[in-house]
């Protein structure tokens, strides 16, 4: 989309094994960002993506039906179908990072 963002935090994020039909495992993880310039375009590469936009998070929470991320706004934003989402999450992980001697900074999050 050619957004630049900063990662603030881990709001959530699921582990599953073998999904029907793939016998595949998946890792989902739904990380809140923000735009490093609030002003820019999203521009959508079609070989990438076939639609992307600005979604607001009440909106999604009404009209869209992903269970974790339905579930990270309620949780995460107190959000529900009657109430509006809070701007700022209510509980979320953030990067403490761990550092082993003489080797990088991980990131690693932490409520």
């Amino acid at each position: 989309t050619g957004i630049q963002c900063r990662g603030v935090s881990l709001l959530g994020m699921w582990h599953r094994h073998d999904l029907v039909p793939w016998g595949k495992s998946d890792l989902y993880c739904v990380v809140r960002l923000e735009p490093v310039d609030p002003a820019q375009q999203i521009k959508a590469d079609p070989a990438e993506i076939s639609a992307c936009r600005w979604y607001d998070r009440d909106a999604f929470l009404r009209d869209e039906g992903h269970p974790l991320i339905s579930k990270v706004l309620r949780e995460c934003y107190g959000a529900s179908d009657s109430i509006g989402a809070s701007s700022k999450p209510l509980s979320e992980c953030v990067d403490l990072g761990v550092q082993w001697p003489g080797r990088p900074r991980y990131a690693t999050y932490f409520p």
